[in-house]
């Protein structure tokens, strides 16, 4: 057959029009894998996408909750989720030590450490312990975790697991409500549909930050939900910071500090600092300025694909700090770095089948964005009508033999007195018969009329 062409073109069969077959190699920061084309088309898939559907191959066995410190309406609400999991779901249940410590009445919870240490913390939670003395074989064996509280048990759950963690699911019981999309009202069913293996998943992306010496040895670890913020610290000086993108010089920053957030961090300390707010799907990191003492230093997202590296200049003034989740503060001295890439453990939150909209929600009510009382519409038959200016002229007194015009004209000249005495008066009234005529309330100022225009 030959197909349709151009005219003056030669004719091409059909077998002949397909282009030639490519083989595609995508790469990312794990793997490479090749797909063979054979119509020869470039296609593109929206990388966004970043929902997921798991599927329990097993039934789970071990949960862990995950309650707020310091919040006594929580142990009812934690009572209920570990009498319904553990009584009728039949799933282990383990907790916190200090919870494990606080609710004797319930037996069947299992400690996930060491009974805490009598002490109170600067938040006020007593003898909350520390992540470092749970048992890792214990966490690793968790298959989801409940947590009741706000963001800030989130980011505490992500603080738990640098490495690989399991399904979160959150209910809104704090003050903000970015990464709870659940009412506690529905927690049966939404545990129940876990726990048989069948959930929706949103995947936040988390940062893996390497603070290294001024000799490029690793002197710590760690990853983060939020941001990775370097500052001046107790200083009350500016501080220095060099920015690498892969090994490129990309800015310094003379400020307060920088910040490198993620998606999800978009709405928490980057946006304090005048950084943009990102929807979670999209795959970035994000650069703020801390008060920034330039005008051109402005904040900006990067791919996820790339490593920033954040450093202390060897010719700096002061040192700077770092902190990760608002955390595991340490001082970076001069000649110190970061290395901050995406981790290859998200953190994976149970989410409504979409996902957009309860991110949308959360900006919406939390932080009260871009809501505003809507203005009413216009309606003719209520609005009063424009008012016109309707001042007339200045009367003067009458002179016997004289005219109305000739009058206003002689007792304007017949007296250097009264010329300066009206003088202001025939301005501001040549200015209203103005506004009058042309329908407007506005009063063009007296400066820009000359009294003689008053006399023509």
């Amino acid at each position: 057959k030959i197909c349709d062409c151009m005219e003056g073109a030669s004719p091409v069969r059909a077998e002949q029009s397909k282009r030639a077959a490519i083989k595609i190699l995508q790469c990312n920061n794990e793997l490479c894998q090749y797909e063979l084309r054979q119509d020869g088309d470039v296609e593109s898939v929206s990388q966004s996408k970043r929902v997921v559907k798991l599927k329990l191959e097993a039934a789970p066995k071990l949960c862990l909750i995950i309650k707020k410190p310091s919040a006594p309406q929580l142990h009812q609400p934690l009572r209920d989720v570990a009498n319904f999991m553990s009584k009728d779901l039949g799933l282990d249940v383990a907790v916190e030590p200090a919870v494990k410590a606080e609710f004797t009445d319930l037996p069947f919870l299992i400690s996930v450490g060491p009974p805490p240490q009598p002490f109170s913390d600067f938040l006020g939670g007593k003898g909350i312990g520390s992540p470092k003395d749970y048992d890792a074989e214990t966490l690793k064996a968790v298959d989801f975790v409940v947590c009741l509280g706000g963001d800030g048990t989130i980011l505490w759950v992500s603080g738990l697991y640098n490495g690989p963690c399991p399904p979160i699911i959150s209910f809104a019981m704090g003050s903000l409500g970015f990464l709870t999309p659940f009412n506690f009202d529905e927690y049966k069913e939404v545990i129940a549909k876990t726990a048989a293996g069948d959930v929706e998943i949103g995947i936040r992306t988390r940062l893996f930050a390497s603070v290294h010496d001024e000799m490029n040895r690793k002197i710590s670890d760690h990853v983060c939900l939020n941001e990775v913020s370097l500052d001046r610290g107790p200083s009350p000086l500016l501080t220095q910071i060099e920015c690498y993108c892969d090994g490129r010089y990309v800015s310094t920053s003379h400020g307060d500090g920088v910040i490198v957030a993620t998606p999800t961090g978009s709405t928490a300390y980057s946006l304090a600092a005048g950084g943009s707010m990102v929807h979670p799907d999209v795959p970035g990191m994000l650069l703020t300025p801390i008060c920034a003492h330039m005008l051109a230093f402005r904040p900006f997202v990067f791919p996820d694909s790339v490593t920033l590296r954040l450093k202390v200049p060897d010719n700096a003034e002061f040192n700077a700090w770092c902190s990760f989740d608002g955390k595991n503060a340490m001082a970076l001295n001069k000649g110190w770095s970061v290395d901050i890439c995406t981790s290859k453990w998200p953190l994976p939150l149970a989410t409504r089948e979409v996902e957009s909209l309860d991110w949308f929600s959360g900006v919406t009510q939390s932080l009260n964005w871009n809501n505003r009382q809507a203005q009413g519409a216009l309606v003719p038959e209520t609005q009063p009508e424009m008012q016109r200016t309707s001042l007339s002229p200045p009367s003067f007194p009458p002179i016997e033999g004289v005219n109305g015009a000739d009058s206003r004209h002689y007792s304007a000249n017949s007296s250097k007195d009264a010329q300066t005495q009206g003088s202001r008066q025939k301005k501001l009234s040549l200015a209203q018969v103005q506004a009058g005529a042309a329908g407007v309330g506005e009063v063009m100022s007296p400066a820009l009329i000359d009294a003689p225009e008053i006399m023509r």
